[in-house]
């Protein structure tokens, strides 16, 4: 009696329990029958119903897929892209030379949509398809690391780890690449478009939105192929020369000055190799053969070769061959020396004083080179001398000498910071925001205070003095770093 009791109430129970499935079996059916609709519109419904049903449909998708006409495949791919749901990695491997364009195109948005974990190393393929399988892993590398690129532009500091993911997927190869890459080869002008629309459609925080830099990137879609041509040969071919007659010329410059700082960038990434030895000659050479373009003068300044010359001489002192850095570091305190014995005890604006200039180019010159404790001491000579010459200054000059002088403590607050002087450090970074350092973006995310960041007293002082939205981004950062392990600089 109590038996069939029990079957008597559990039965209802397990209808009501099913029924969920049951309708979700049949949304997903539905679904699946509006990817073959004439309709356009019916298939982009079709489409997001299926990437917005809940829970794990990975089984459907792949029983679906086999049974599924040519466009309601290239539909199963998409859905599947917006889920970002590995379950048909292998038939859209298979799907990159299908012979129906649609199923070609959606196969490759997903498979360069996925994780790199996702996708098989070795799978089984016909010549052709492991020919188009291969082309597809080396775009995608192409556009990680110009990516990868692109955000250390954006941010400061230093690479702390930017380029961990990419060595250990990489290797060698790597390097191989950021060569090519610097010499501006126009096999990765599409890579990097992929990799600056991706990272425009990211957005960025409100005080970066108005930047140069941002800018310059809004602007540079679609110009590449013009833009790396010209590095790579030096001239112009007469197709882009007509561009730039009309009305692209803007966005050509723009996608100049990007790959432009993309080289110094990737030349900052090389110096992170441990294959110095070999990479020395290699950059000995790219320096000498570094020359001036043809008369383009819109183009020129774009390209910022001495910021790239910079790089190379950084990275060739890193790899045992400093003779070019010490050639420009001597020649800055040739200038400071010099202008110093002229100046003698009148003071102008900093910004217009060339011996200062020199000075601080010398000392981030040292900071990048590893010897913090040389960059501080420059720095705080800087300081030494604003605060002798701000005696006999009137008001507008101490104005000008305040504004010059929180400039200075922050630099060296990351001179100190590198050294883990943590407290000196510190009282420099308040002593740059009591002189009217405001820039607590920057601030969050110098690579050179990374150590400092994670101290209570720092903690606590941003917390009072910085937006709150940086604070709540602060407090984000430091979860993450608990949950890592991370306790300080690597």
């Amino acid at each position: 009696m109590s038996y069939r009791r029990f079957i008597f109430l559990t039965l209802p129970a397990a209808f009501i329990l099913l029924a969920p499935l049951h309708g979700q079996d049949d949304s997903f059916d539905a679904a699946c029958g509006g990817l073959s609709s004439p309709y356009s519109h019916e298939r982009v419904d079709a489409v997001n119903a299926l990437a917005t049903l809940p829970g794990d449909i990975a089984g459907r998708l792949r029983v679906a897929y086999k049974a599924a006409a040519p466009g309601a495949r290239a539909g199963l791919l998409q859905a599947a892209r917006v889920r970002r749901d590995s379950a048909l990695v292998e038939a859209a491997i298979h799907g990159l030379s299908d012979a129906d364009v649609r199923i070609q195109g959606a196969s490759r948005e997903y498979l360069l949509s996925l994780d790199d974990a996702a996708l098989p190393a070795n799978p089984e393929l016909t010549e052709v398809e492991r020919a188009v399988y291969a082309e597809l892993l080396q775009f995608r590398l192409r556009r990680d690391i110009s990516a990868a690129l692109l955000d250390t532009m954006l941010k400061p500091g230093k690479f702390f780890g930017q380029f961990d993911a990419l060595r250990a997927r990489a290797g060698r190869v790597l390097d191989d690449e950021l060569l090519r890459l610097f010499t501006m080869d126009p096999a990765y002008a599409l890579p990097l478009d992929a990799a600056v629309r991706e990272r425009l459609a990211q957005g960025t925080d409100a005080p970066r939105m108005f930047s140069p830099a941002w800018r310059r990137l809004q602007a540079s879609p679609g110009y590449f192929e013009q833009a790396l041509r010209f590095m790579y040969t030096g001239a112009l071919d007469p197709e882009d020369a007509a561009a730039m007659s009309r009305f692209e010329a803007a966005q050509v410059v723009s996608a100049c000055e990007v790959a432009g700082d993309l080289r110094a960038a990737c030349m900052r990434a090389l110096a992170q190799s441990d294959a110095g030895p070999e990479l020395a000659p290699v950059l000995r050479a790219a320096y000498a053969g570094l020359r001036e373009p043809g008369p383009e003068p819109r183009l020129q300044p774009a390209l910022n070769l001495d910021a790239v010359r910079v790089e190379m001489e950084l990275a060739l002192a890193r790899f045992g061959d400093s003779e070019l850095l010490d050639a420009r570091m001597a020649t800055l305190r040739t200038t400071i020396e010099r202008v110093s014995q002229v100046q003698g005890q009148n003071f102008t604006r900093p910004a217009a004083r060339p011996d200062l200039v020199a000075q601080n180019e010398l000392a981030h010159l040292l900071l990048r080179a590893g010897d913090c404790e040389a960059a501080e001491k420059e720095w705080q000579s800087m300081l030494n001398a604003a605060l002798e010459a701000s005696r006999n200054a009137n008001e507008a000059q101490r104005s000008s000498l305040s504004s010059f002088s929180g400039a200075v403590y922050y630099n060296l607050a990351c001179a100190q910071a590198l050294q883990l002087k943590l407290t000196k450090a510190m009282e420099s970074l308040e002593r740059a925001h009591g002189l009217g350092y405001r820039d607590f973006a920057w601030i969050l995310e110098d690579g050179d205070l990374e150590s400092l960041r994670q101290t209570p007293r720092f903690r606590a002082w941003f917390g009072e003095f910085a937006p709150p939205a940086l604070v709540a981004r602060l407090s984000g950062s430091a979860d993450d770093g608990a949950a890592a392990g991370r306790t300080g600089p690597r």
